[in-house]
């Protein structure tokens, strides 16, 4: 997770227009009747990126792209109340919101580290207020070096300098039950007085289409669309380059570059070229459109071309394309604000 960025645009009236970008961004916003309508509100980006890929023929890691784009705007609490609930509810197979007691039962066989939340600061501690009512219905804090910690008190703050990859769920079989009544997500070290009921909206924004790659201006409402995806077994054009042992096809549409290319069977390498490659490994070229991959299982270009038919290539466009969208205001709370979107990180210019 990257920690915002605040770049100083101009100033208007004594006030900072400041941009920031992160995959969760803080700030405080400046109030002043005598600023222009335009400036009392947020103006938000959001950098749309498919998730998934780089998986290997025997173990295919599905790219999976977004077809609209969910946008929240909470105060000092990051995750509370019926959002909470109703995101366990989305990513928890068989758990249910009671509205009454206002808890999350869940009755099933064991299940464990569901990712449910991880819009979260580098190298920055978090603390959770998250109730048990009931049973073994664990929630843990996963970090980014591959250690846990299980939330086990109320509250409850992360370990110091490490970074937090995800909230996750972790449920045995049998009833358990989690209430979620006063609960929330917060940044830094906070006790029982610090909490806040969460105050937050999410903004929803339908693409009208899957989109792998693209900039979303939720402000103006348009989105332009960086990404395309194609079927590997569409490409026509697939040659088998046999001293270097590598299929190449240059018919994608994509963008001159090495490694702006993702597929779900093959890792894509950050660094060298199609001389360096290994098996199972691909690449474009910073010369030419060209895409590059070593399967060393085959080496006729049409048994190749056969083989790759239901697997895809991602890639970056060499000429990206608008879509017209409904543009959205998001209007900043007085106080502490926060902003992160579901697919990608996001920008916000406001005045501070």
């Amino acid at each position: 997770m990257n920690l915002f960025q605040v770049t100083k645009k101009q100033d208007i009236k004594g006030y900072e227009l400041r941009t920031m970008t992160g995959d969760i961004v803080s700030f405080t916003p400046s109030y002043s009747q005598l600023l222009p309508d335009p400036f009392s509100d947020l103006n938000v980006k959001v950098n749309v990126l498919a998730t998934g890929g780089n998986g290997t023929p025997d173990n295919p890691n599905p790219i999976n792209g977004y077809t609209e784009a969910n946008i929240t705007r909470c105060g000092v609490n990051l995750l509370g109340g019926e959002t909470f609930a109703d995101l366990i509810v989305d990513k928890v197979p068989n758990a249910v919101k009671d509205t009454i007691a206002k808890t999350i039962t869940y009755e099933g066989q064991y299940i464990r580290d569901i990712p449910l939340f991880n819009k979260f600061k580098a190298n920055t501690q978090y603390t959770f207020f998250i109730k048990r009512a009931s049973g073994v219905a664990n929630l843990k804090i996963n970090y980014t070096d591959g250690t846990s910690s299980e939330i086990r008190t109320f509250p409850q703050t992360s370990a110091n300098n490490k970074s937090i990859l995800n909230l996750a769920g972790e449920w045995q079989s049998g009833t358990s039950v989690v209430s979620y009544d006063e609960c929330g997500v917060f940044e830094g070290v906070k006790t029982l007085e610090d909490f806040e009921e969460y105050n937050g909206n999410t903004y929803t924004i339908s693409f009208g289409q899957t989109v792998y790659g693209g900039v979303l201006d939720v402000t103006r409402g348009k989105l332009t669309v960086t990404w395309g995806k194609i079927d590997m077994g569409t490409l026509n054009d697939w040659y088998y380059w046999e001293s270097r042992q590598v299929f190449n096809s240059s018919t994608t549409g994509k963008k001159i570059g090495l490694s702006n290319i993702k597929s779900d069977i093959y890792e894509t390498i950050t660094s060298g070229s199609y001389d360096t490659l290994t098996d199972g490994q691909m690449c474009g070229n910073v010369g030419n459109v060209g895409v590059y991959i070593k399967n060393l299982a085959y080496t006729d270009a049409n048994a190749f071309k056969t083989a790759m038919s239901g697997h895809y290539l991602v890639y970056e466009l060499a000429t990206p394309f608008d879509i017209d969208l409904t543009p959205e205001q998001i209007e900043a709370l007085l106080g502490v604000n926060n902003v992160y979107a579901d697919c990608g990180n996001v920008t916000v210019t406001c005045l501070i």
